[in-house]
Parts: C-alpha cells; sequence; structure tokens
C-alpha cells in the first residue's frame, strides 16, 4: 500500500491515540462548590485549569472530579451569577476542596447571549414555566418505570473523510481516479466526503427493573473499510467514544469525556435560556418550538429546540441538540444529534430514532473525519420476556455465534422502515481498490 492509500485511515489511528492518552492515569483533584450565604452545594458550576482547556462542571450535588497533569494548577471557578475564583492546588487535599463562591451584583435578567442586547426574565417566563412543567414529568413516563421493557435496535455507522477535495488530492485520484466516484456530502457543513468505514449492527435489548438488569444479544453485525485494516478493538474504543448514547432525560449527557448540561436537566432553568418560538405540526400532532441556548456561550451545553405537544402530557415528540462553537471540545469542529419519540396510550416514551453527525480534524495539513451514527428502534415490548433466564447471563452483551455469517439479503429483509436502505459505497469503492495492483 503506498503512502496516499495509508493516508485514508491514518487519522482514525491518530485520534484513537489521543483517546487512549486522554484516559491514562492522570492525579485527580476532587472537591465541591458551594454558596458562601447559603452553603447549598452549587451545581452546573465550571471548574477548569487556568490557562487550560481542561475542565469538568460540578454535578447536581455540586461535586467535581478533574484529572490534572500535576498539582502545580491553578484552578479556575466560575459561573453565571457568582464572582470568579482561583485556587493554587500546590498546598491543597487533592482528594476533598471545599470551594466557597460569592455571589455578584450581575442579575441573570441582563446577561447577553446573542449578537444583539437582551433581557431575559426567568420569573415569570412562560418559556421556562413550560419546560419547568416537562422536567417535573419527565420520570412519570418513562419506559424504565415497566417491570420489563424489550426492543429491537439497528444501528448503522458511517465514517469519511472530510473535506476530500478534488484540487488537494490530484496525487491520489491520478492513480486512483475513479475514488471520485463515490464523494458524498457532508449534511453537516455541505463539505465534499470521501466514505472510508461502515458497520451495521442489529441487536435486542432486554430491561428487567427488579433487579435492575440490562442485556443486548447482538444478532448481526458487518463492516466494511477502513475496519478491515484496524483491530476490532482500537475501532470499538473509537466508536464508544464519538458516539456515546444520548439521553436528554438524564441530567448530564457525557461527550468526548465531559459532561454536558441536559436541557431536560433538573438544574436546566439556572443554565439555560428558554424561548416559545412557535407552533409546529409534526407527525400530526401539534407542538410548540421551545428553543434554548445555555447562558453562557463558552459552557458545556447546547443550543437547539425542543418540540412538545401541545396537550397535558408535556411529551417531547422530537429534539435537536447542536454543540456552542466557542466550546473548545478537543478535535469537534461541529456536532448535531437529533432524537424522534412516539408514545403509547398511557403517555410512556419510546425513542424510534436518532441520529449523531460529527466533524472533527486531527492534524492541521491533514483532512478531518465526518461520522454518522443512525439508529432505530421498533418491535417495543412491556411483556415478560419469554426466556427470562437470560437476565442471570454473566454478559451484558451476547454476540449470536452467526452475527458475522448473515446474507446480504438479511439485511436488505430486516433494515427497519425508517432507515433508507442504501447501496454500500465503501464496498464498492474497496472492491475497486483491490482490484488496482498499485493499492494492493
Amino acid at each position: 500500500m503506498n503512502y496516499k492509500s495509508y493516508l485514508i485511515f491514518l487519522p482514525i489511528l491518530l485520534f484513537l491515540n489521543c483517546i487512549v492518552f486522554q484516559v491514562n492515569a492522570q492525579p485527580k483533584v476532587k472537591g465541591i462548590v458551594i454558596d458562601s450565604i447559603s452553603k447549598e452545594p452549587l451545581p452546573f458550576i465550571s471548574v477548569s485549569l487556568r490557562g487550560t482547556t481542561i475542565g469538568v462542571m460540578t454535578d447536581n450535588s455540586g461535586k467535581f472530579l478533574l484529572s490534572i497533569p500535576n498539582a502545580n494548577q491553578i484552578l479556575d471557578i466560575r459561573s453565571v451569577g457568582y464572582n470568579e475564583k482561583y485556587i493554587s492546588l500546590k498546598n491543597e487535599n487533592l482528594s476533598n476542596i471545599r470551594i466557597l463562591l460569592t455571589a455578584n451584583n450581575h442579575k441573570l435578567t441582563e446577561l447577553i447571549v446573542k449578537p444583539k442586547k437582551e433581557k431575559y426574565k426567568k420569573k415569570g417566563n412562560p418559556a421556562v414555566e413550560y419546560v419547568k412543567r416537562v422536567i417535573a414529568s419527565k420520570m412519570k413516563y418513562s419506559p424504565l418505570n415497566k417491570d420489563y421493557y424489550q426492543y429491537e435496535h439497528y444501528e448503522r455507522i458511517d465514517i469519511a473523510i472530510n473535506g476530500f477535495q478534488k484540487e488537494k488530492n490530484k496525487n491520489l485520484l491520478s492513480k486512483f481516479n475513479f475514488l471520485y466516484n463515490y464523494v458524498d456530502t457532508s449534511e453537516l457543513s455541505g463539505k465534499p466526503i470521501l466514505p472510508v468505514s461502515s458497520r451495521e449492527t442489529m441487536e435486542d435489548f432486554y430491561y428487567q427493573k427488579s433487579p435492575r438488569i440490562e442485556k443486548r444479544i447482538i444478532k448481526a453485525k458487518k463492516s466494511s473499510g477502513v475496519d478491515e485494516m484496524l483491530s476490532e478493538e482500537g475501532v470499538e474504543q473509537f466508536l464508544g467514544e464519538v458516539f456515546k448514547d444520548v439521553d436528554i432525560y438524564d441530567n448530564d449527557i457525557t461527550l468526548f469525556l465531559k459532561p454536558f448540561v441536559s436541557p431536560l436537566s433538573t438544574g436546566g432553568p439556572s443554565f439555560y435560556k428558554y424561548y416559545l418560538l412557535d407552533t409546529v405540526v409534526i407527525e400530526g400532532d401539534k407542538c410548540m418550538d421551545l428553543g434554548f441556548v445555555p447562558f453562557s456561550s463558552e459552557s458545556t451545553g447546547f443550543t437547539g429546540h425542543l418540540y412538545i405537544t401541545l396537550d397535558s402530557t408535556n411529551f417531547v415528540k422530537k429534539v435537536k441538540l447542536n454543540i456552542p462553537r466557542d466550546i473548545n471540545l478537543n478535535f469537534i469542529q461541529n456536532m448535531s444529534i437529533q432524537q424522534e419519540f412516539n408514545r403509547t396510550s398511557d403517555g410512556t416514551r419510546l425513542l424510534i430514532r436518532d441520529e449523531i453527525l460529527v466533524e472533527f480534524a486531527i492534524l492541521n495539513k491533514a483532512e478531518g473525519l465526518y461520522a454518522k451514527r443512525t439508529n432505530s428502534y421498533a418491535k417495543h415490548s412491556f411483556s415478560k420476556p419469554t426466556d427470562v433466564n437470560l437476565f442471570t447471563q454473566k454478559e451484558k452483551t451476547i454476540t449470536a455465534d452467526d452475527a458475522t455469517d448473515k446474507p446480504a439479503s438479511y439485511w436488505a429483509e430486516n433494515t427497519h422502515d425508517s432507515i433508507p436502505r442504501k447501496t454500500n459505497t465503501v464496498d464498492k469503492m474497496l472492491e475497486n481498490l483491490r482490484k488496482d495492483p498499485v493499492f494492493y
């Protein structure tokens, strides 16, 4: 394989190394942030190392845990409505730091988070009252309230070289000019992309409430592209970090080792600005378009929309999440998450589809990567499984012996209707590459 061909999957290797490097053992600082007057724990406070991009947010109990390069560091603690505070870690007990923040004279109603000035009020704001009702009822309609819960899950992950321009790849295309026939377009930025990897998985998910147990049985899976040149463990680590499961009803959503505050967090009204934008119809249901942005554009939160049905159930029909551009999230250039829900006759919510799109860069002189994960969930049931013994098995994920042996007809017949079946361009591209003696 020549050097240009090697560059096709080199970015993935580099990104894997970066992830492994970040999770290596490092000193940790543990503590709690509280209000200096009320002595109440403060959630969603930014705790970072001064002069770096290393940082975390406090959890719902005001606690935090931060990995640091060494103890010769200075903590920078800040939040809207409080005075910024710096703490040197040299003489501190790293396992138990108690940080008191004092309120400042700035009011949330006078913050500027848009290009033009605005006065945002939480008190008496119908958007805030609206989202509070949604947050208050979020556990009432959770499928995890049922004794048993199961569904079929189809997942497809596509990875491509981002910004694959003909002018920049003249040498590569001169040897493999057919590659340009497989160039697609990024749904995030509109840049040209060249697919290099495709993975599909079909599994059954089983949940038992008491005692709480979750099991996954992988019925079928396949992969093509650069996956064939990399170790299975390495690819799983890479994809596992890029595509973590997202539950908007959790208080925190962890992405790339950082916790993001969910717009439906119990502390959301203190972290986000909410706006009633418009009424729209989604699959026959009239919904309120509820927009949201963080009070601070540099905080680890989302911008986006919640589409909530106009009835007493406060049902979230659809959600769109975007990463603010001011957040320094390692190599991420752009990211978007979208989820869609249905509900049963008793109001129980069912996630039926979600999609995560990511654009990230590894090196300045190399093309970045574009990744897309599409999930579909079907055949939901709250019945007791026929074989309850599966909950006694040790493994959390069980892979069928013939999972990798499924024929093309299996995928054509079993892919969910909500996921349009498309021709596997990666398979065709690699087939042509293997025929070329220069590449082979």
